[in-house]
């Protein structure tokens, strides 16, 4: 079996940017997210985003990565 990796904080003081995204091909849909922690692990910012008309899971990816920030 696979160890899950585990999220570890940044280095003070200096904050961690973590994203991700969910396609639905059938629909062309996507819904992405990001969070902000600091190096206590305190989340300084949140974010949830649903995009209509995305044609690729590369796109929703990228979507993820440029429309969050």
């Amino acid at each position: 079996m696979m160890e899950r990796e585990r999220w570890k904080p940044p280095e003070n003081p200096f904050v961690k940017i973590n994203f991700d995204a969910a396609y639905k091909n059938d629909d062309n849909r996507s819904c992405s997210g990001i969070v902000i922690k600091d190096s206590d692990g305190r989340v300084l910012g949140s974010r949830i985003v649903l995009n209509e008309n995305v044609p690729l899971v590369f796109a929703a990816d990228a979507l993820a990565c440029v429309k969050d920030l």
